[in-house]
């Protein structure tokens, strides 16, 4: 998995027109009035770094509009702007428009009769993101703790996951639901691991493969290419793949979605960290939100009622305690005391004891803080090697640059 930006274009009813005008030109031309597909994928490497950008072509799906088009375009921003591999630094409103303006290079590429107003007439309004790579980085002491580090999460996850009983399907009682969210290690990469969300999937790796390397610019020494990689080692990677439509977090009780318009990703429209919010949910679905126990309490009184307080002293027997009496058979009361033994106990009675308590959410939860993530700024030998503050602006006007003048020599041409 690749922590690329998705987005949708929808442009205006005339430009549809216009497109779809090329389109059957190109058909009649070329097939001589056979039925044309209704979807076509292509590829297109950008001007920079050589980094491809997919582009799929739809027709009528989505609008009654008889000749109705249009487009999904994904890329991986950091790819684009600085080399292949590059850290990603999940600048979405400024990187959302990087997207757009190689899909519109590419209509020039594709239709040479077109104009350049003819293209512009697409712009920000007609573009929203559909699905959304996000990457967090954590580094490490070494290679060797990070892929400890990675080992001890893939072991939390499963307990945590993997191991919890079903919860009671809400349509009744005696009828259960297996949970949603599973663990694999089907994935790319010998170090990873992925994990299903409601809204998507997060893959942890760390990155020790020939073909994960950034790619070296010409300009750039091969001593300091070799420490680059050597810090990489260190890492460890989120990388998470979310659909913004199912994608929701809570605040202020209440269970909101980030926009789908990257122009009201801004700190006026977002106070809260966009990022920070869709990795709280991520820790959320992990269990490293909360302490899990892994030992027995010398005592809970007074944080339980009685009720649960036997509950409790059942679970920690090794009994099942699905069916305790105190637990309800009703789903939603059901879930209220499983709930609460959570918040007040931290105990998920899912999860049989024994296995419980090889948990590793207090230690993980602690190290895996937002505000632990990696900067790649602080880092000297990986600043260069990464999507930062610093260089995003420059980086997409050389990509203006170079999308206007496709002759000019590219700066960021790798060995």
């Amino acid at each position: 998995m690749t922590t690329g930006i998705t987005i949708t274009i929808f442009p205006d009813i005339p430009t549809q027109e216009l497109l779809c005008d090329q389109l059957n030109e190109r058909h009649d031309a070329a097939r001589g009035g056979q039925t044309r597909s209704a979807k076509s994928r292509y590829f297109c490497n950008t001007p920079l770094t050589g980094a491809p950008v997919e582009i799929c072509r739809v027709e009528g799906s989505v609008s009654s509009h008889r000749r109705a088009i249009h487009f999904t375009v994904h890329g991986n921003p950091a790819e684009i702007l600085v080399c292949r591999n590059a850290l990603s630094g999940n600048y979405i409103r400024k990187v959302v428009p990087v997207l757009l303006d190689t899909f519109k290079s590419s209509l020039l590429n594709e239709f040479p009769s077109l104009s350049s107003a003819d293209i512009d007439a697409i712009t920000e309004d007609h573009c929203k993101i559909s699905r959304l790579g996000v990457e967090i980085v954590f580094a490490i002491s070494s290679d060797a703790e990070a892929v400890s580090t990675l080992l001890a999460l893939l072991q939390h996850c499963k307990i945590t996951l993997d191991y919890a009983r079903p919860l009671p399907h809400k349509r009744g009682r005696g009828q259960w639901k297996k949970p949603a969210p599973r663990v694999t290690t089907n994935c790319s990469g010998r170090n990873a691991f992925t994990v299903l969300l409601p809204y998507g999937q997060v893959s942890v790796r760390t990155k020790h493969d020939v073909d994960e390397r950034p790619a070296r610019s010409n300009s750039t020494e091969i001593e300091e290419w070799k420490l680059a990689i050597a810090a990489i080692r260190k890492c460890l990677f989120f990388e998470i793949d979310l659909d913004l439509e199912k994608f929701e977090y809570e605040s202020d009780g209440m269970d909101l979605q980030l926009p789908t318009d990257h122009r009201f990703w801004t700190k006026a429209k977002l106070p809260t960290d966009p990022i920070s919010l869709i990795w709280n949910e991520v820790r959320y679905a992990l269990w490293l939100n909360v302490a899990l126990l892994t030992e027995c309490p010398d005592e809970t009184g007074g944080i339980l009622t009685w009720q649960l307080q036997e509950v409790l002293e059942a679970y920690f027997a090794g009994e099942d305690v699905v069916r305790h009496k105190n637990m309800g058979f009703e789903s939603k009361e059901f879930v209220k005391v499983r709930n609460v033994l959570i918040d007040k106990a931290q105990v998920e009675i899912l999860i049989p004891w024994p296995i419980h308590r090889l948990n590793l959410s207090e230690s993980l939860g602690e190290l895996l803080a937002y505000e632990n993530r990696l900067d790649a700024r602080n880092i000297p030998e990986l600043a260069c090697y990464a999507l930062t503050a610093d260089n995003v602006d420059s980086a997409i006007a050389d990509l203006k640059s170079n999308i206007a003048e496709p002759d000019k020599p590219s700066k960021r041409k790798v060995a």
